[in-house]
């Protein structure tokens, strides 16, 4: 009976008994007839252990796939460094005191023409 009274009452001061928006919505609503849930208590613990080990997984997976970026930034950043840090030689001729250091050696190359005897 007070269901009753108490949906009544709010019909007729004009507010639903679930906001328009939401009768849309599959399974949201009251208990008086609108959008009821036909699911049962171990359905819905099921979906809820479900989702729940999902996340448990997708922590550690999130977490895993932000440590490879970070490590791959810095074995760029390094590699970078150690690029910038190259001695340039542009005669092709390094110096001894070069031996076991990173050098950039730019020039020309000359080969002898090979093809006119290729067949």
């Amino acid at each position: 009976v007070c269901s009753t009274m108490c949906m009544s009452g709010r019909m007729a001061l004009g507010i639903p008994s679930v906001p328009s928006f939401l009768h849309a919505v599959e399974g949201v609503g009251d208990n008086l007839g609108h959008g009821e849930t036909t699911e049962n208590f171990c359905e819905r613990l099921g979906k809820s252990l479900c989702q729940m080990v999902l996340g448990l997984v997708m922590i550690p997976g999130c977490m895993g796939l932000i440590f490879w970026n970070e490590n791959n930034l810095v074995v760029n950043e390094a590699t970078a460094d150690l690029v910038s840090g190259a001695k340039v030689y542009p005669t092709c001729v390094p110096s001894p005191k070069a031996t076991g250091e990173l050098v950039l050696v730019a020039c020309d190359l000359y080969a002898p023409d090979i093809a006119s005897s290729l067949p």
